[in-house]
């Protein structure tokens, strides 16, 4: 998701791409081949910006896979004769970040339902609410536990982003017990609340 709009706005980082340092990699390796490497992130905090070194270990299967996901997160490349090049770099919300170092700062230092949050909870309302509904159409017996998380995941689609209160008991929820079984009523709204709204997680 590109919030470059925000121009490092409190909880906007971007990256330093001239940082990139390779932790573990041989180009004697054919594909599939596991990579790690650092780079250096400026993120904004309520003081100012912050350099933090995140870490990534990816696998990766192609060249193409390669030039794409071998960079800093929010650089760019595109494909010219030759290869690939660098294109260019977009600012991202620090609670997305794919770092653990960057995420961890971010949990730290940025407070949730912030300006940001509100806006990605506004686009992710219509998604929730496909969810609650395919999950309220389920009639298999013994499987009621479906259609009560559907009236929970569409009572907070509903309300979303003006009122989160529901939302924040059910994230309360999953700070507590956060393994739980699918099979449940529980198990299913942290699925996808997981899945959806990972910027507001841990």
């Amino acid at each position: 998701m590109n919030l470059g709009a925000y121009a490092l706005d409190l909880g906007m980082c971007k990256p330093l791409k001239d940082t990139k340092k390779y932790i573990n990699f041989s180009s004697e390796q054919g594909y599939p081949r596991k990579v790690s490497f650092s780079c250096d992130y400026l993120c904004q905090d309520k003081t100012g910006e912050k350099k933090i070194k995140g870490t990534t270990s990816i696998t990766l299967s192609s060249m193409e896979d390669d030039a794409k996901r071998s960079v800093c997160q929010g650089v760019k490349v595109k494909k010219v004769s030759w290869g690939w090049e660098f294109d260019s770099e977009e600012e991202f919300y620090a609670h997305m970040a794919q770092t653990k170092e960057v995420k961890s700062w971010a949990n730290s230092n940025i407070e949730h339902f912030n300006k940001i949050d509100q806006k990605l909870l506004a686009q992710k309302k219509l998604d929730l609410n496909k969810i609650a509904r395919s999950y309220l159409e389920v009639n298999t017996p013994g499987h009621k536990y479906f259609k009560e998380a559907g009236i929970v995941l569409m009572d907070i689609a509903y309300h979303i982003p003006e009122n989160t209160k529901l939302l924040k008991e059910q994230i309360e929820l999953i700070q507590k017990s956060p393994v739980q079984n699918m099979q449940s009523k529980l198990g299913l709204i942290q699925n996808v609340l997981k899945t959806q709204l990972s910027f507001l997680l841990p």
